[in-house]
């Protein structure tokens, strides 16, 4: 929601903020160690591990953190391709929006243009 209200108030750092938010939903990752899942939205991903290939989608949201469960016995490294698209795209986007930028801003009031020296006397 704030990345969204960031996005009406300033394109490009809501476009920066909303692509960090999808690149956080990319990985999805299990095991006794370490395990790690966020979606928000749609999500589209295949998953590998001891226990197969699974493909996977989901509409909603869930977010799953576990550190040291050593009850799971699942080892499994997936990848939520609908976030890799979505921050693909929107740091494409984001990218054209400052190369349309003008590089050159304008100069000061009283300031000669860039490149000229001033002349006085």
């Amino acid at each position: 929601m704030f990345a969204g209200l960031k996005f009406v108030e300033n394109e490009a750092l809501g476009m920066d903020l909303l692509s960090w938010y999808s690149f956080a939903q990319i990985p999805t990752l299990t095991s006794p160690v370490l395990g790690y899942l966020f979606i928000s939205g749609f999500s589209v991903w295949f998953s590998a591990g001891n226990n197969g290939f699974h493909f996977n989608y989901y509409l909603g949201s869930s977010w799953t953190f576990s550190f040291l469960n050593i009850q799971e016995d699942t080892v499994s490294l997936g990848v939520n391709f609908f976030a890799l698209w979505t921050t693909w795209y929107l740091r494409k986007k984001l990218g054209e929006s400052r190369a349309k930028q003008s590089p050159d801003p304008a100069p000061a009031p009283g300031m000669p243009p860039a490149g000229q020296e001033s002349r006085h006397g």
